[in-house]
């Protein structure tokens, strides 16, 4: 898990992303990378292109996530309940701030962002799911739905809901390496030949392996 919410800590990161990739706590980051929204990252994820994370919310992303080049996480606004709309402006007349409701962004396991994605503060991407190249997230998306658009809108279910609840029960993120090589066929099978029987009774079985 990397943990980025010390400023000392974030500005030497930032600085060294500048020139390299870095791999901390099992997560990697692109060279090119800008972090300065404070920032949870949880083992296994891959951000392989240059992403942004700033606003005032707290942005968290979970476990095993590919994540494509050019992505923008947005986690405040401004405000619009003042005249003025810049944050500079509103400090330097009142002491206070043009900045909206920190309202963070919160991203599950196991998800997909392809390349020259923005998500809008707010928003909560629910496990294993997947946002088309190009997209405008502005609303929350469902555990294992495929997105896409500006602004994007649900295109499909990876599988069928007996399924996505057995694997949202199964958590398989959780588990380490060997537990996962363990199971063996669950991660070989292409899930889109199987019946939604056979996709059920393949979880379970992994499941009862794992002592589930």
């Amino acid at each position: 898990m990397l943990h980025l919410e010390n400023t000392n800590y974030k500005r030497a990161v930032n600085f060294l992303l500048r020139f390299v990739s870095l791999n901390l706590g099992r997560v990697h980051l692109a060279r090119g990378t800008k972090l300065y929204a404070d920032v949870t990252i949880a083992a296994g994820t891959r951000i392989n292109g240059p992403a942004v994370m700033k606003g005032h919310g707290f942005v968290h992303v979970g476990k095993y996530c590919a994540i494509g080049d050019g992505l923008r996480l947005i986690s405040s606004n401004h405000s619009l309940q003042q005249i003025t709309l810049q944050n500079k402006l509103q400090h330097q007349l009142t002491g206070g701030s043009a900045v909206g409701v920190k309202r963070g962004i919160t991203i599950g396991h196991d998800v997909w962002i392809g390349d020259g994605v923005m998500i809008m503060p707010g928003v909560e991407v629910g496990n294993g799911a997947v946002i088309g190249a190009g997209s405008v997230v502005t609303k929350s998306i469902v555990p294992y739905s495929v997105v896409a658009g500006n602004p994007a809108r649900e295109i499909k279910q990876r599988f069928p809901s007996s399924v996505i609840e057995l694997l949202q029960q199964m958590q398989w993120w959780d588990w380490d390496i060997e537990r996962m090589k363990a199971t063996g066929q669950l991660f070989n099978s292409e899930f889109s030949s199987l019946s939604e029987e056979q996709m059920n009774e393949l979880i379970r079985s992994a499941m009862d392996h794992s002592g589930l």
